[in-house]
Order: structure tokens, then C-alpha cells, then sequence
């Protein structure tokens, strides 16, 4: 019986221990999702009204944002892509992200602004190493295609 009831009482407090998430644990949350795959994972940080602001566009709202993650890192993906953190940390309410993908071919850094222990808002900065002789035309076609960068 007190272990039926220590269930309920977990249970009950679930929806509390989310809305604790520091933005460094949301942030490694997110990441491993984004290594597996799992677009409708990422797309849950989110706020319903979040905002992604990265180069050349503006992405509004969950469902959009989850939409984009399909096409970078889930089932429409062409090319997987792996994100490797070199450091993440915090101040408050927002969280910071340095990264490397797919071998370090790609590096950037994530502002992470949350909130109620979702993601309300992110601004993502990246850009290309030295290119190897196959991206010297430009940016990695996997992300190319996705229109992560103008033009």
C-alpha cells in the first residue's frame, strides 16, 4: 500500500519536476533527442508560441519547429547529422550551447532562452571550418538544402 501510494504521489508531482528543468538539462535533453533522431522529442522542449531565430529565417511556433527538425534531423533528414557539445552552460534563465557536427565540419553556439521548462525562444550561430575539397562549392548539402543558410 505505501508503495502504491509513493507511485501516485510521484505522479502527481511529474508535470512540477518538468517545470524545474534548468535550461542546461533541457539543453542536454535536446541534444541527445537530436542524436537519436527524434524530431517530435525536440519539438516538445518547446513553448507552443517559441520562436528559432538562425541565419537567413525566423521559425514560428512548435509545429513549424518540429517541421524543421524533420528535415534536419529526423525520418526526411538526406544526411544524419550528429551534434557533439564542446560546452554548455547557464545564467537563469538562459541556457548557452557551443557545438561541433558531424566531425567537426560544422561549429556553432545556441542561445536558449526558457521558461516554465520549456524553450521560448533560440538563437542558433553556426558556420563551416576549413571545407573539405567535396563543400568547397559551400555548405554541407544536407544543410544547404534546408535553407539553414541563404541563397
Amino acid at each position: 500500500m505505501r508503495l502504491l501510494l509513493a507511485a501516485a504521489a510521484l505522479l502527481a508531482a511529474a508535470p512540477a519536476f518538468a517545470a524545474d528543468w534548468t535550461p542546461e538539462q533541457i539543453i542536454h535533453r535536446h541534444v541527445e533527442a537530436a542524436n537519436r533522431g527524434d524530431a517530435a522529442a525536440m519539438a516538445a522542449d518547446y513553448a507552443e508560441d517559441a520562436e528559432i531565430l538562425e541565419p537567413g529565417r525566423a521559425i514560428h511556433g512548435q509545429a513549424a519547429i518540429r517541421e524543421a527538425f524533420e528535415g534536419i534531423f529526423g525520418a526526411r533528414a538526406k544526411t544524419r547529422m550528429t551534434v557533439t557539445p564542446t560546452r554548455i552552460w547557464s545564467d537563469g534563465d538562459t541556457g548557452f550551447i557551443t557545438w561541433e557536427a558531424n566531425n567537426g565540419a560544422i561549429k556553432g553556439g545556441d542561445t536558449y532562452l526558457v521558461r516554465g521548462g520549456k524553450i521560448r525562444a533560440q538563437a542558433v550561430f553556426f558556420g563551416m571550418t576549413a571545407p573539405a575539397a567535396k563543400y568547397a562549392s559551400g555548405p554541407v548539402p544536407a544543410l544547404r538544402d534546408r535553407a539553414l543558410w541563404p541563397g
